[in-house]
């Protein structure tokens, strides 16, 4: 084998690791998408996606009808179905799945007075009425 041909296949079986390696470790962004809105304060935000795996993370500060209204948007932002989503407005008691690793500041597990909107399969908010705060989580 000559020396160019071996040199073509180690560079291009380490690209190839590179971009396996890539699809299993995934990607992690913090630049929030959309933009909270005016006057949000304490915010968070984490998008993480992945070969088979997608998830949405964002929580802030603002009044709470700010905050269902933000949710309301982003669920039909969002959604395959656009303005024809329907979203379920429920009494919060427990976020209707378990996610494996949320990051520390996505503690919805603390709301005691909160509602819950669920739209689709994996969109999820959560209305802390008495902290006046949002968390939103989209997955697949």
């Amino acid at each position: 084998m000559s020396k160019r041909f071996l040199i073509m296949l180690g560079t291009g079986l380490v690209a190839a690791f590179v971009l396996i390696c890539m699809a299993f470790i995934g990607h992690t962004t913090r630049n929030p998408r959309p933009p909270p809105p005016p006057g949000a304060t304490n915010v968070h935000f984490e998008e993480h996606s992945a070969l088979y795996s997608w998830d949405y993370l964002y929580r802030f500060d603002a009044p709470p009808q700010v905050c269902q209204q933000f949710a309301i948007e982003l669920m039909r932002r969002q959604s395959h179905h656009g303005e024809n989503c329907v979203i379920k407005t429920n009494v919060f008691s427990a976020l209707p799945v378990r996610l494996p690793n949320p990051p520390p500041w996505f503690d919805a597990s603390t709301v005691t007075n909160g509602l819950l909107f669920t739209a689709d399969d994996w969109f999820y908010a959560v209305v802390d009425l008495g902290r006046g705060r949002l968390y939103y989580y989209n997955g697949e």
